[in-house]
């Protein structure tokens, strides 16, 4: 039986969830607003929100790059990245099933929930495996 490293997944993960950040925040801030119906928001207009979620997602990038860099003790950091995400799903759901039924944000919700949801499990598996 092969035995899976946890401390390597975790930082694969981070990694990935930093690479994931910092494509949406290029996206948003590069797409121009016309092609946002392509995404399920047919009358968008203006750019600010775009461009807040653009820096928002640069933003949590560098947070998730930072948890790397500092990561034998790091615990709270982890933390952190699956509160935001939990918090981003949450956000995500309401606005969906409130504001704006746009398939993008359902499926940004999924998304982030997923993300959420197996940093914890991972995370979980790593601290119960390492020595306190």
């Amino acid at each position: 039986m092969i035995k899976i490293d946890k401390k390597q997944i975790l930082i694969i993960l981070l990694w990935a969830y930093a690479f994931h950040s910092a494509i949406v925040a290029i996206g948003l801030l590069i797409i121009q607003p016309s092609y946002m119906e392509l995404f399920g928001l047919p009358d968008y207009h203006g750019k600010f929100f775009q461009m807040q979620g653009g820096v928002f997602h640069f933003v949590m990038s560098m947070v998730y790059i930072y948890a790397l860099k500092k990561f034998e003790s790091i615990h709270s950091l982890i933390q952190l990245v699956i509160m935001i995400k939990l918090i981003a799903t949450v956000f995500l759901i309401i606005y969906y099933n409130y504001i704006e039924s746009a398939w993008v944000v359902l499926a940004s919700a999924a998304g982030d929930g997923s993300m959420a949801l197996v940093l914890l499990l991972v995370y979980i598996k790593w601290k119960k495996s390492i020595t306190i």
